[in-house]
């Protein structure tokens, strides 16, 4: 139950700071404590020099060297140099940058569009950004202009038409003009997928629909969105899957689990991970350190002290191994993975 808490905060998080990455073929390297980037099969494709590397994200990527951000393409080459103290990726053509201790949005030849003058931002999606000033949210346009004026404590971007926002500890629905569809009542949430959204009350997870109306009651410990189908529960420290009907279809046996991707997801028994399909049939005994789902045909596994590539057959892609410290680089790498496929499983 831990571990899925854990990586279900992970995962609200990174969904709000970054969207898919569309090449998969990359992941972040170290040696001699410098990050590079490395391709499937095991070739360095970005040399070892940067101090950070972020996501790819419209074809660049954020890197920091020394104590400043900037942005490169897949060669490594600069599009625009280091000069800001943090950034977010691309998305939908521009990306925030912190300059001074406020937050604006830069195009791609690292001109301002609209200059800083917010505490705190997340990038833009389908049109709007969610930005932050005196310790209230709001949404802006790409002209800078308040479409919804700050007056949340928190939010989560626009996803089918509605954000999830926060006033007094409660959290509701809101739509693109800002008028509540579903009102301030929620623990927690998550957004909107496929006509459902998980949300927590008073220490229960259920779904509802966009009405607000309750579909599955409140009964879980923890929740995923549901993905192909089907959605990751977990009850009494064990986790299974429900359909959206609420009857469970793999009965609650993990220790943790992912959501299902491309047919499969990644289950925890035992401190060790292996993949299952729909019906709970083991595809790939459980047999790896850390497990990520699948992506285009590949899963990156730990064992052995190494980060490896897999298939859906459980074989191993041919001299594709990072070869570093597995207690700390796979967490990195990791999370590298899975933040960039997150908005991608919403959108």
């Amino acid at each position: 139950m831990k571990k899925i808490l854990f990586f279900l905060n992970l995962f609200v998080v990174f969904f709000l700071l970054v969207s898919c990455q569309k090449d998969p073929q990359f992941v972040v390297s170290e040696v001699n404590g410098k990050l590079g980037m490395v391709s499937i099969k095991g070739e360095n494709v970005i040399p070892y020099q940067f101090d950070y590397i972020g996501d790819l994200k419209e074809n660049l990527f954020c890197v920091m060297l020394g104590d400043k951000w900037g942005f490169i393409d897949k060669n490594g080459k600069y599009i625009i140099n280091p000069q800001f103290d943090s950034v977010l990726p691309f998305s939908d053509g521009l990306a925030a940058v912190l300059s001074n201790g406020k937050w604006g949005f830069i195009d791609k030849n690292g001109k301002y569009i609209i200059n800083p003058q917010f505490d705190s931002v997340y990038p833009f999606s389908n049109g709007l950004a969610t930005v932050s000033s005196n310790g209230k949210w709001g949404f802006i346009d790409k002209n800078g202009k308040y479409i919804i004026n700050p007056q949340f404590d928190s939010v989560l971007p626009f996803l089918d038409g509605l954000a999830a926002v926060s006033s007094n500890g409660k959290w509701g629905f809101i739509n693109k003009t800002g008028k509540y569809i579903i009102n301030p009542q929620f623990d927690s949430v998550l957004p909107f997928l496929d006509g459902l959204a998980a949300v927590s009350s008073n220490g229960k997870w259920g779904f509802i629909d966009k009405m607000g109306n309750y579909i599955i009651n409140p009964q879980f410990d923890g929740a995923w969105s549901f993905t192909e189908g089907l959605a990751s529960v977990s009850s009494n420290g064990k986790c299974g899957f429900i359909d959206k009907t609420g009857k469970y279809i793999i009965n609650p046996q993990f220790d943790s689990a992912w959501f299902f991707k491309e047919g499969l997801a990644a289950v925890s028994s035992n401190g060790k991970w292996g993949f299952i399909d729909k019906n709970g049939k083991y595809i790939i005994n459980p047999q790896f350190d850390g497990a990520s789902f699948f992506k285009n045909g590949i899963a990156l596994v730990a064992i052995d002290n190494l980060v490896k590539f897999i298939t859906p057959n459980g074989a191993y892609i041919a001299n594709a191994i990072i070869q570093e410290d597995i207690k700390i680089k796979f967490l990195e790498i990791y999370l590298f993975y899975a933040r960039n496929e997150i908005i991608g499983i919403f959108q």
